[in-house]
């Protein structure tokens, strides 16, 4: 099933996976992908008394400040977040495609900075093509984001993609406590856009053409 056919389900929070991931440099790639499962309530049966409960499939993106996280893209969706202003990137690198979470942090510009580096070293490899990113919190509008205040939600910004490769930004309804399930309440479809364009129009990538960090292989 695409995630992008949750929109309404309630189901638990799949943000709530801790990465185990340590790191003692911010100049490298992390392989950082685990592939969890979640039930998914489908509250559309109005003949049924309780609600159909099926097993979803994902593998969860981490997000990590200063690291650029990825991992394969095509046995099935991969959910990252939460999204307050990263870029994420489809790529293709030799014959695996791929998805990257570009690591910027709200309060520490250094950590963007070394996070935005790394990805522009590593999009600029030979093997690495077919480049195409976006910004979910940049492209959801401000029109939904309000929205989502008027109406007193309290939401998380989500980006996915379904096993072809399609692109989505969402935005999960929270609970009151932690541990409450957790509501799709918004999907759009994204469009992504060239790796020159957004390089482009983001000094913070530039600066990345003549960095040369250790980087861990993505076809591994």
């Amino acid at each position: 099933m695409a995630f992008s056919k949750l929109q309404g389900r309630h189901f638990r929070n799949p943000l709530l996976s801790t990465s185990t991931l340590a790191s003692t440099s911010t100049d490298e790639l992390r392989l950082s992908a685990d592939t969890g499962q979640f039930l998914a309530s489908n509250w559309k049966l109005p003949f049924r008394r309780k609600s159909l409960e099926e097993t979803f499939t994902y593998s969860m993106l981490h997000f990590i400040e200063g690291i650029v996280t990825f991992c394969r893209l095509g046995d099935g969706p991969v959910i990252t977040g939460p999204m307050s202003g990263c870029y994420l990137f489809a790529f293709r690198q030799g014959v695996h495609r791929l998805v990257a979470h570009v690591g910027s942090s709200d309060n520490d510009l250094a950590k963007s900075a070394a996070a935005k580096r790394v990805w522009a070293a590593h999009a600029a490899r030979d093997d690495v093509t077919e480049v195409l990113g976006f910004n979910p919190a940049r492209d959801i509008g401000a029109k939904t984001l309000t929205g989502f205040q008027k109406s007193g939600l309290a939401v998380d910004l989500v980006g996915f993609w379904d096993p072809d490769g399609t692109a989505y930004l969402g935005a999960l309804a929270l609970g009151k406590l932690k541990d409450d399930p957790v509501t799709l309440v918004h999907v759009q479809k994204a469009k992504p856009r060239p790796w020159d364009v957004i390089k482009a129009e983001d000094v913070g990538f530039a600066s990345g053409a003549a960095a040369s960090p250790t980087l861990t292989s993505a076809a591994e």
